[in-house]
């Protein structure tokens, strides 16, 4: 019978591990520490308190490893700790921690043409924080790129600390503002249907010249550059080129360094007319008649790409005055190379029931948010759409305040409500023009004007003018 014999020896080895594993484990329940006392040491500003908080041990439970991992694992993301130790001593728990040192100040050194003000509302690090090395480093990289936008390319941000007494440090921004980077030349390659002269004009960078001495579009600004080819694939869309296209736009250093010269390579396409012209809803209640009238052109007309989106948004404003205000008006283009025309079709939807729940305005340091605001086509708890998304990004660019104008939505508190989020980079708003004549009365007669379009960041414009002649001043 041995068959049988292995049989019972096996259940009997199985038996014996199993009443061992259970004397372990009584074993061990009996024995598990009490926690009877938390020492904190190391400890300066922060009060042992305030440490025990983020502790998931209390003094006069039951501790286990996993509890005082838990526990190191919270006080290191607090984000106020260099290093954080924990020892068990008998049955007290020792903390020892080593703080990280607060901001006392910071301070901005050379720096002459941005002050103070302008400088701190661009950093994260702030006095009365906790020191982070990596924060600070990369403060000195957004006030080199707020240099750079200001055409000073070669500037330099060095951070130096200060240690002071009580674990604090003063933060030192050492700046070499650097040459100033105006833009020399601009030139384009592939246009034949508009000339240089003409995309200059559309563009927002500008050549230097003397008479722009106030002005800041002529400062090399990389950032620029795709403004200005979103500003000439505009130009072209609104005016027949559905084909158009910046290949490239490329910034060099002249030969002595004291300038660059931007290039943009185009490739201007065929120019489209209108082809078939159609409206079609989904909500057999609206009027098409109505909406048909905002149409204002027609199959054989030059395609306008541009006037195609202007009159989905003023349908769809027709629509909410008509009590609509969930629906979408979407245009759909289909290109014809064969005869170079483009049927557009405008088509009504309903839309989710969806509202504004807050607008956030970030990056305007100088011009208020009243002016922004009344540049937007909704207000918070207007139903949201997209088309007025479109139609606000529009407005606000056209202020030419800023450089850039960036929006994004994002959920808001609840499934039905969103955030708006805008971000706006300010440029220089002011300018300074000369004038020469002569008149046969007052001989020469000069001028000088200086304008600012946006007075106090009101968004209001002034201009003074000032004239004199050789009869006397004017």
């Amino acid at each position: 019978m041995p068959g049988i014999h292995r049989r019972w020896n096996a259940v009997g080895r199985l038996l014996l591990a199993a009443w061992l594993v259970l004397g372990l484990v009584h074993v061990v329940h009996a024995q598990q520490l009490v926690l009877e006392e938390i020492v904190v040491e190391g400890n300066q500003r922060i009060e042992a308190e305030t440490v025990q908080y983020y502790l998931a041990l209390e003094p006069g439970e039951p501790v286990t490893p996993g509890e005082i991992n838990a526990s190191l694992r919270a006080l290191q993301e607090t984000g106020l700790f260099e290093d954080v130790a924990l020892e068990l001593v008998g049955s007290t728990l020792v903390v020892r921690v080593t703080e990280r040192p607060f901001v006392n100040n910071v301070i901005f050194e050379g720096n002459d043409l941005v002050d103070d003000e302008t400088l701190a509302a661009g950093i994260r690090t702030r006095s009365r924080t906790v020191f982070s090395a990596s924060t600070v480093e990369a403060d000195a990289a957004r006030i080199v790129d707020l240099y750079a936008r200001s055409g000073r390319l070669a500037a330099t941000v060095v951070p130096k600390y200060i240690e002071r007494e009580s674990n604090r440090v003063d933060i030192v921004f050492e700046i070499d503002e650097g040459p100033i980077s105006r833009v020399r030349r601009i030139a384009f390659i592939g246009n034949r249907v508009f000339s240089d002269w003409t995309l200059r004009r559309v563009i927002g960078s500008r050549e230097a010249a003397w008479y722009r001495i106030f002005a800041s579009t002529d400062l090399f600004d990389a950032g620029r550059l795709e403004a200005d080819k979103a500003l000439l694939s505009r130009y072209y869309a609104g005016r027949g080129y559905a084909d158009f296209e910046v290949l490239s736009a490329v910034a060099s250093l002249t030969e002595s360094g004291s300038g660059f010269v931007i290039t943009f390579t185009v490739s201007e396409g065929q120019r489209y007319d209108f082809g078939e012209i159609s409206l079609t809803s989904e909500l057999e209640h609206v009027d098409r008649e109505v909406l048909q009238d905002l149409i204002d052109f027609e199959t054989g007309d030059m395609y306008d790409a541009i006037a195609a989106v202007q009159t989905a948004e003023a349908m769809q404003g027709e629509l909410e005055r008509a009590g609509e205000p969930f629906v979408n008006v979407d245009v759909e283009t289909t290109k014809h190379a064969e005869d170079l025309t483009i049927d557009v079709a405008f088509r009504v939807s309903p839309a989710e029931r969806i509202y504004v729940e807050r607008i956030q305005i970030d990056g305007n340091v100088r011009t208020l948010d009243s002016v922004l605001r009344r540049e937007f086509t909704f207000v918070e708890g207007d139903a949201f759409n997209r088309t007025k998304l479109s139609a606000t990004r529009r407005n606000l660019r056209a202020l030419a305040f800023f450089s850039d104008v960036n929006l994004r939505v994002e959920e808001g508190s609840a499934p039905d409500r969103v955030v708006v989020h805008v971000e706006v980079e300010e440029q220089s708003t002011g300018s300074l023009s000369f004038g020469i004549g002569y008149s046969s009365v007052d001989k020469v007669v000069g001028s000088i004007t200086l304008t600012e379009r946006n007075l106090l960041g009101r968004g209001q414009e002034v201009a003074v003018s000032y004239e004199t002649s050789d009869g006397g001043d004017l």
